[in-house]
């Protein structure tokens, strides 16, 4: 059989298979890629609880060790097998990979054509090519992914075919893999400063009534002491012309 640089050693043998890949974008801008390889039959079931070979989690440009065991120093994804509804095995790989060694993906760099990360302003962004070229490689029906923030991202664009909150999807077949270009930017949450504005109106407003009744009281004061004043004048004047006559 032609070797064939394998992105999953399970998916070149698999035949016809679903996948599902997701991504979790956490606060602290780490990229953990989890992918589970859905079996749709007994064979590809037993294919999968039979699977053993670690598989490395950086792309080594088709440099990949055919052992079965772990190198020491190489890094690898995590490799669990669960059941399904359907009573039948399915393999998941997880690995936690950081924004700035991301691009360097086994997953990644045998699933796009392109992938582009870049960091403008604040606002992280990810692009791939428009063509899925996994599905050139290996024998996919379907692959669903999706891509989840934590609680202190906001997205700022995506193109993605719907969404769940904060998780958004991507549905990918045969009919579409070359028309399918992933689109998505996201970045911290700007803090929420509380809507005051009201509040401030009518505190201004009360302050400005306030500021009326201590004026119209200072007034009225001024008033009420001139025409004490202007009494007092009077009377002394009036008393002095009688003292005189």
């Amino acid at each position: 059989m032609k070797k064939i640089i394998l992105l999953i050693t399970t998916l070149f043998i698999l035949s016809g298979c679903n996948v599902e890949y997701e991504l979790n974008i956490t606060n602290d801008n780490d990229y953990i890629e989890n992918i589970n390889i859905i079996s749709e039959n007994s064979n590809e079931s037993s294919i999968i609880n039979s699977y053993a070979k670690p598989i490395e989690a950086f792309d080594n440009s088709g440099n990949y060790s055919e052992s079965l065991e772990e190198i020491p120093g190489v890094e690898y994804y995590d490799l669990s097998k669960s059941l399904n509804s359907n009573n039948l095995y399915n393999l998941n790989l997880k690995y936690q990979f950081n924004y700035d060694n991301f691009n360097e993906s086994n997953i990644i760099n045998h699933s796009v054509s392109v992938l582009k990360i870049d960091d403008e302003r604040g606002v992280y962004i990810l692009n791939t090519g428009a063509t899925l070229k996994i599905f050139e490689m290996y024998d996919i029906n379907e692959m669903t992914i999706k891509i989840t923030l934590d609680d202190n991202l906001e997205v700022v664009n995506s193109n993605a075919s719907s969404n769940e909150g904060n998780t958004y999807y991507w549905h990918v077949n045969n009919d579409n893999y070359k028309t399918s270009p992933i689109t998505f930017s996201y970045q911290e949450k700007k803090e929420e400063v509380p809507n005051d504005d009201n509040n401030e109106f009518v505190d201004n407003d009360n302050n400005l009534n306030d500021n009326a009744v201590d004026s119209t009281n200072d007034i009225l004061l001024v008033v009420l002491i001139t025409m004490i004043f202007i009494v007092v004048l009077s009377a002394i004047i009036i008393i002095s012309k009688r003292i005189k006559k």
